[in-house]
């Protein structure tokens, strides 16, 4: 008798870890495909960014007509400066 009940926790025990772990494995590929989505860093809006480099959001508006100064990003109507771009843009104005 033992034995039978040995095998019927075994085989309990063996569908219970298999179920957690396509449980598992769903939810790291979820989270997997949300991180990879995300910005690799900070999306700033125009007054985040001007105060970063202490303009007024006009003058970035002027920036960009002119096409000049930090690269920006369109999310539909919506202008975002990336962190990194605006790093990238006080590094180049020093040299």
């Amino acid at each position: 008798m033992t034995t039978s009940f040995d095998a019927l926790i075994d085989e309990l025990v063996s569908r219970v870890a298999k179920q957690v772990a396509a449980e598992l494995r769903s939810d790291l590929q979820q989270l997997c495909r949300v991180e990879a989505a995300e910005p690799t860093s900070p999306l700033l809006t125009p007054a985040e960014a001007g105060a970063i480099l202490r303009v007024e959001v006009q003058t970035l508006a002027d920036w960009r007509y002119k096409m000049v100064g930090p690269r920006h990003v369109k999310r539909g109507t919506r202008i975002f400066y990336d962190l990194v771009d605006i790093q990238a843009y006080i590094n180049q104005s020093k040299s």
